[in-house]
């Protein structure tokens, strides 16, 4: 009896420990399966989280580009709005009689535009001076081009940065007369803030007959009206 209960104890503690084994390796197994199932998932939720992260920073991006595009829209809307206002305003209209003089005290008066084959006044309005600084070489091609063709071009200063205007003018020869305006020109001034230079191509008889608005940052327009003007006014048709 005695043996049969240590074989009957070694028997049970041998199946408790063959069992509690196996127990213990399933658990194992289960464990290392949760703990991959848990790395799985972190995995996941992290690169979800990043490609969440980069569709979010794309929609921002796209969303301020198109509020720049709506709002640059905008401001080439509102400026060309200024535009037509401005040529259906003054175009086909006579300039008022004028006498100026410019930073030499010399007289310049509308008998000259009368005098000549074709008026070409600038009307400086903006008072960021190098904005107009900037346009000086395309305004002097077109002086270069259209001198001997009776031309009478002038530019007349309305912007109340007088300084910059002559620091401009005795610094970066500008080829033809700059003028102080007065009351007779402030009126064609525009408060839209791109607005730089109006220019009127004026007939002997006073009308004006073309007007053109210089935007800031973007002479290749100034450019297309110069070439226009060189094409239909000039003898030497070449364009810039």
């Amino acid at each position: 009896m005695a043996v049969s209960s240590i074989d009957f104890y070694l028997f049970f503690f041998s199946f408790i420990w063959k069992e509690s084994l196996e127990m213990y390796n399933k658990l194992q197994v289960i464990f290392i399966r949760f703990y991959i199932a848990i790395l799985v998932g972190f995995v996941l939720f992290f690169v979800y989280s990043i490609y969440s992260f980069i569709i979010q920073l794309n929609l921002h991006r796209s969303i301020e580009n198109f509020q720049k595009l709506n709002n640059k829209l905008t401001a080439e809307l509102e400026f060309q709005n200024a535009i037509c206002d401005i040529s259906n305003k003054y175009i086909r209209t006579k300039i008022d009689e004028f006498n100026l003089t410019d930073l030499s005290n010399r007289n310049y008066s509308s008998e000259m535009i009368k005098n000549s084959q074709i008026g070409i006044i600038l009307l400086i309005i903006g008072d960021c001076g190098i904005c107009f600084e900037n346009e000086i070489p395309i305004w002097n091609y077109m002086f270069e081009r259209l001198s001997n063709t009776g031309l009478f071009m002038v530019a007349i200063n309305l912007s109340v940065n007088k300084e910059s205007i002559k620091k401009i003018y005795s610094e970066r020869s500008l080829n033809f007369p700059i003028l102080q305006g007065n009351d007779t020109f402030t009126r064609y001034k525009t408060t839209h803030t791109l607005a730089e230079i109006i220019t009127f191509i004026v007939k002997p008889d006073l009308t004006i007959e073309k007007i053109n608005v210089s935007i800031y940052g973007h002479p290749e327009k100034t450019k297309e009206f110069v070439n226009q003007i060189i094409e239909n006014y000039g003898y030497d048709k070449k364009v810039l």
